[in-house]
């Protein structure tokens, strides 16, 4: 579990990139990349969480991965 905390949601989410960036688990698969691709999403950048967005996330991060979003 990672929780970055920042005076913005601008900071806290570049702190948790930074820090998801730098994480190194080795032997099993994470959601990782899933989750650096949703810090880059418009919607939830502003904050507009809804129920479609991890499908949303999938569907527009998908063309440009060579490897999957999530285990």
């Amino acid at each position: 579990k990672v929780i970055a905390h920042g005076d913005t949601r601008r900071q806290a989410s570049e702190r948790l990139r930074s820090a998801l960036s730098d994480s190194v688990i080795e032997g099993i698969k994470t959601n990782i990349p899933f989750l650096l691709a949703a810090l880059e999403y418009p919607d939830f950048c502003q904050g507009q969480v809804h129920t479609q967005l991890a499908q949303n996330i999938v569907t527009q991060a998908a063309p440009d991965r060579k490897r999957p979003l999530a285990a």
